[in-house]
């Protein structure tokens, strides 16, 4: 460790970084020797003066000031990085390479020092290529020009040399970067390089990179895979294609491609980030929360990461711990849009819609093109013709030129407004457009389109499964009666049922638990294996009690609101005979309609299409009718939403009387209940009841013909 400089000779120091910066380069090195007469070892003074040296086109002088300041702080990258880039501009290609291996067995393992690597090899070969056709003299002024960033002097003598030698790769390749630097078309000298040298990565490299930049994609694709073909282990290379493939929509080769690179360079921050963007792309939240944490690992301080996987926790419903990663954020970037669009969400969650709606209104003043902030304003609260400049300018938003599943946010929000302002005509195309852009962001991610035929025999399937493994599992299950289910089709009333009974003193709601879609998966492979099964749903009821304890050790009973659990109703009544069910049934139109006016996650391509909403409807009904044959009486409560609303006080009382519990008037008083809710419902279960939801289909009925034929 050096010995710290004096106060006079820091401030030397610090006047000749100044008079550097200013161009005023004699005088600064003046300084810079001066400090070295008296401190030959100090790095930064070394550093900054091998630096000038290459300034005043004197890159031989430059070597042993870099050369020093690396040996006098080997762990700091930049110097490692400094002395190979001057040891190749003096054409010394083996004594660069050699160094940046020196560089990696300090443990420096940096993208840049990986990239340089490459470059260094890459020049080599153009040396060794420039060789044979310009004198050693002008090949040391061409690459001065070209570091020294004069490229239009570079440009005239490089004419002059293709005009003589038309078929030297290596001199269109320099062309290509010299015409590129200028901001002059370089398209056609970056097509003749990589078509000359087809086996030259960086070629390959420079040409799909500037594709990418003119858009166009799939001969950008091309090319990067090339790049490949020439140097498959370059690790930053898969992470360029992976990422262009992610623009494309190719979500899946793209995980891939990041997992290769990830395979030459575990260190790779860029690519674990992006690995776990793709995978959030794609719905597999648990895959993505480990790659954000891996790039935590890298870098501690990575903003996006910790951004991200908040964003993935608030999916998974564990807003306590996205809270986290969020803070963390916006410590670290107090004005990062998408951290403030995170907390928005979480406020509203936890029912602070004013605190929320700043959060958004801040984000949008930062980044005024945020789709996310502009969208989320509607969600805060109920809209009003006073919010007309708001939706001029959604709607302007929306006309831009965006990716699709931020023009699908900017949709639902104006679909809401328009609906909220009872402006129906203009509400149902917007949200019309939303759903359409859903389907396209879903096949982009690689989920399959939803399959009526496939649906329907997935539910004789169940239907099967329940009455074999009834006939000899009946008495396999747990007889606790801790856990309650409320069931039914999204946006049918389970929030406000959940409300309802949260409110209750010894009730716990535990939110939409993902538990019994994974566990009736487990089972799927299994088939008349009756030990196995029977051993398979008692440790399946054992873990799901372990699940709800972690949520609440106390509550009497703690609700499990996922909807999509009327699926799998007949496994969980095997599990535990003694739980209740609450079946929320609503008009079959006005729930569809509400499923097709929210966002849902992508995975539920049935909700994007009305066709398909009415076939998923049919079959919830044919299954929940085959649950109330076979179900011992006094297990499922049918409660109708609009009776619910109707008449509040009948309903909660069967309701609250059904689990087993004393009445208790607080659960009449539900919106006041301030527990967190990660629900679309999460503003209206915060209201008094209303009948306003009630037959809304009306407001639509013209634009929902495929939904009619459901009031039969």
């Amino acid at each position: 460790m050096s010995t710290p400089l004096p106060a006079s000779v820091r401030k030397d120091l610090q006047q000749a970084v100044a008079l550097q910066r200013q161009g005023e380069l004699k005088e600064a090195e003046r300084l810079y020797r001066r400090i070295l007469l008296a401190h030959p070892t100090e790095p930064d003074a070394n550093h900054n003066l091998g630096v000038l040296a290459r300034q005043l086109g004197r890159d031989d002088d430059s070597l042993p000031f870099l050369r020093a300041a690396r040996d006098n702080n080997p762990g700091y990258e930049q110097y490692h990085l400094s002395y190979a880039e001057a040891l190749m501009a003096c054409q010394r290609p083996d004594e660069s390479i050699a160094a940046l291996e020196f560089a990696r067995s300090q443990g420096i393992h940096s993208p840049a020092v990986q990239m340089l690597g490459i470059a260094v090899r890459s020049a080599a070969k153009d040396l060794q290529s420039i060789a044979t056709i310009v004198p050693p003299e002008l090949t040391k002024r061409i690459f001065l020009l070209f570091r020294t960033e004069r490229f239009a002097e570079l440009e005239l003598i490089l004419d002059d040399l293709l005009a003589r030698q038309p078929q030297s790769g290596f001199l269109w390749k320099m062309q290509s970067a010299t015409l590129a630097r200028q901001n002059k078309n370089a398209l056609a000298a970056f097509r003749r390089a990589a078509d000359l040298l087809p086996d030259d990565a960086e070629a390959q490299r420079n040409f799909g990179r500037y594709l990418i930049g003119s858009n166009d994609l799939r001969n950008a694709e091309i090319h990067l895979r090339r790049v490949l073909d020439c140097d498959a282990a370059a690790a930053e290379d898969h992470v360029t294609l992976a990422d262009l493939l992610r623009t494309m929509g190719e979500t899946i080769e793209a995980i891939r491609q990041y997992q290769c690179a990830l395979a030459l360079d575990s260190n790779l921050l860029e690519a674990h980030v992006n690995l776990g963007n793709a995978l959030k792309d794609a719905g597999r939240l648990e895959e993505a929360e480990s790659s954000y944490r891996r790039a935590l690992l890298v870098n501690p301080k990575c903003v996006e990461a910790h951004c991200n996987l908040g964003i993935v926790l608030k999916s998974m419903a564990r807003n306590e711990e996205a809270e986290r990663s969020c803070r963390l954020a916006l410590q670290l970037e107090p004005n990062l849009v998408g951290a403030l669009v995170l907390a928005a969400k979480l406020a509203i969650d936890g029912g602070r819609f004013e605190e929320a709606e700043n959060l958004f209104r801040q984000a949008a003043a930062i980044d005024p093109h945020s789709p996310e902030a502009w969208a989320g304003i509607p969600g805060a609260r109920k809209m009003t013709s006073a919010d007309e400049p708001w939706a001029k300018q959604a709607a302007a938003l929306a006309a831009r030129r965006l990716p699709p599943e931020k023009e699908a946010f900017l949709r639902y929000a104006l679909g809401k407004y328009f609906d909220d302002v009872k402006d129906y005509d203009h509400a149902f195309p917007q949200y019309h457009r939303a759903n359409e852009l859903g389907k396209i962001v879903a096949n982009r991610h690689g989920i399959r389109s939803f399959d009526p035929a496939v649906h329907a025999k997935s539910v004789e399937r169940r239907i099967a499964f329940h009455a074999r493994a009834k006939a000899h599992l009946a008495r396999s299950g747990n007889s606790s009666d801790r856990p309650v289910f409320i069931i039914g089709m999204p946006r049918s009333g389970t929030s406000l049922a959940e409300q309802i009974l949260a409110s209750h003193p010894q009730v716990f709601g535990a939110g939409e638990l993902s538990f019994w879609g994974a566990a009736a998966k487990s089972l799927k492979s299994i088939v008349h294996d009756q030990a196995r099964e029977a051993g398979l749903i008692e440790k399946l009821a054992g873990n799901y009690l372990g699940v709800l304890n972690a949520s609440s050790p106390d509550a009497r009973h703690v609700v499990d609101k996922m909807p999509s659990n009327f699926l799998h109703v007949g496994l969980i009544h095997l599990a535990f005979p003694n739980a209740r069910f609450i079946h929320m049934q609503r008009n079959p139109l006005d729930v569809c309609l509400s499923i097709y006016f929210h966002a849902f996650a992508e995975t539920q391509t049935y909700a994007n299409d009305l066709a398909n909403l009415a076939h998923y409807y049919r079959e919830y009904e044919r299954l929940m009718r085959h649950w109330r044959s076979v179900l011992p009486a006094g297990v499922l409560l049918d409660v109708p939403y609009e009776s619910l609303v109707e008449n509040q006080e009948t309903w909660t009382r069967a309701i609250i009387e059904f689990i087993g519990l004393e009445w208790d008037k607080r659960c009449l008083n539900f919106h006041e209940n301030e527990r967190t809710v990660r629900t679309p419902s999460n503003w209206q279960v915060r209201q008094k009841i209303t009948n306003s939801s009630v037959a809304r289909w009306r407001h639509y009925e013209k634009f929902i013909g495929p939904l009619m034929g459901l009031l039969a």
